[in-house]
């Protein structure tokens, strides 16, 4: 439970720091490609951190097996906003992160919550 803690603090922070800045962000050059580059790497290894964590747990037999189709089908969900905020930044120098992955990356962040809670 503190390893899930930590790695949500961990979301909490890269997002909170993160998105605003690739948002808000005045004059959009390849900077800010850079920027929002560097926001979905971050987003992606955090969720990966998570899903890697509840698996071991899952693997270790603290955790039973009934949430795994649906943390999988979670993440399969993140990884399809996953690869179209990439397409959609690494084709437009201008583009920001898009919100459909903080959305999705929260998503299956509070799936692996409840699933390590034992509510799926």
């Amino acid at each position: 439970m503190k390893h899930l803690k930590s790695i949500m603090a961990a979301i909490a922070l890269a997002l909170a720091v993160a998105i605003p800045i690739s948002i808000t962000t005045g004059c959009q050059t390849t900077t800010q490609q850079k920027l929002s580059v560097n926001t979905i790497t971050t987003t992606h290894q955090v969720v990966d951190a998570a899903l890697d964590s509840y698996l071991d747990m899952v693997i270790g037999g603290k955790l039973a097996t009934n949430g795994v189709p649906a943390v999988m089908t979670s993440y399969g969900l993140y990884q399809v906003a996953y690869n179209n905020a990439l397409v959609i930044v690494l084709g437009n120098t201008n583009a920001p992160a898009p919100i459909s992955l903080t959305d999705a990356a929260t998503s299956f962040t509070t799936t692996v919550t409840f699933a390590k809670k034992g509510s799926l």
